[in-house]
């Protein structure tokens, strides 16, 4: 977790898209995780 404003962003994606499809990715890393609410949001 580099950067602790992109938290919230994922949650709110983590919501929206799936939190099991999110969870997979935060698992992989935080900055995978971060760079999917980028393009989608």
């Amino acid at each position: 977790r580099p950067v602790p404003t992109r938290l919230p962003t994922t949650e709110s994606l983590r919501k929206r898209r799936g939190t099991i499809a999110v969870q997979r990715e935060l698992g992989k890393g935080s900055i995978f995780s971060a760079y999917v609410p980028l393009p989608l949001a």
